[in-house]
């Protein structure tokens, strides 16, 4: 890649033969492209099974930092995330907080770009509380201290009922941060989420309604939708 002020000329390849240049085009229109091959089209009638949904944006991200900061914010703006992915998800969560430190041009902050996000335990493990040290940082961070922002800073979230116990951890730890010498009726919430979707609700009584950070973000919350169990969710243990 080499840039003429405004102008770029870079070559990217996909699927084998096929190149795409993009010589001499102007900054904007090169942000143009980059935002419309990092954003899938769901409705579309191929098939993926042969291709990740979002394998031209991660090969877009790999160019340079302009076309990571052009494609994260789109790829970012609804996420799913099951167990299968968290480890891979909290990784990367992880290395920006190093970046942070150590590299600061290389971090990309999620946080303001997720909107949407659905959280999910149906394979495995959970986030940790455990502190990670890191001979880069200072502070050891836990994977919940990492997550939290994310979960609490979309304007929507779905999550399963299951994973409610973790939902009550971020606000509590949101909660427990906001300056105890200031009037909280005064200060904006520590979360954004208007809407809440919980699945495969399998009892009545929540835990965390009993908290006082439980019942300020409950209070919230300007839309709540709730999704009944599957005939299986009765025999499995319950973690609220």
């Amino acid at each position: 890649m080499r840039a003429r002020s405004d102008r770029f000329s870079i070559s990217l390849s996909y699927h084998g033969d096929y190149r795409a240049s993009f010589n001499d085009l102007p900054a904007e229109i090169v942000a143009i492209i980059i935002q419309y091959a990092a954003k899938p089209t769901f409705t579309q009638d191929e098939e993926y099974e042969l291709m990740n949904l979002y394998s031209t944006a991660r090969e877009l991200c790999l160019v340079f930092r302009a076309s990571r900061h052009v494609a994260l914010p789109i790829m970012l703006h609804t996420v799913l995330l099951d167990f299968r992915n968290m480890p891979a998800f909290l990784r990367a969560l992880h290395m920006q907080n190093e970046y942070a430190h150590t590299y600061p041009a290389l971090r990309f902050e999620y946080t303001p770009y997720i909107r949407n996000i659905w959280f999910g335990e149906r394979w495995g493990g959970r986030p940790s509380d455990a502190h990670v040290y890191s001979r880069f940082t200072s502070e050891p961070v836990s994977d919940l201290e990492l997550i939290a922002p994310i979960l609490l800073g979309a304007s929507s979230l779905a999550i399963e009922f299951s994973c409610l116990d973790l939902l009550a951890f971020c606000v509590e730890l949101a909660w427990s941060r906001m300056d105890d010498n200031i009037d909280r009726g005064c200060l904006p919430l520590p979360w954004n989420i208007k809407t809440l979707t919980l699945s495969r609700i399998i009892c009545d009584s929540w835990d965390m309604a009993r908290l006082a950070s439980g019942s300020a973000f409950l209070a919230s919350i300007t839309h709540l939708i709730a999704i009944p169990p599957d005939e299986d969710d009765f025999t499995r243990p319950l973690s609220v």
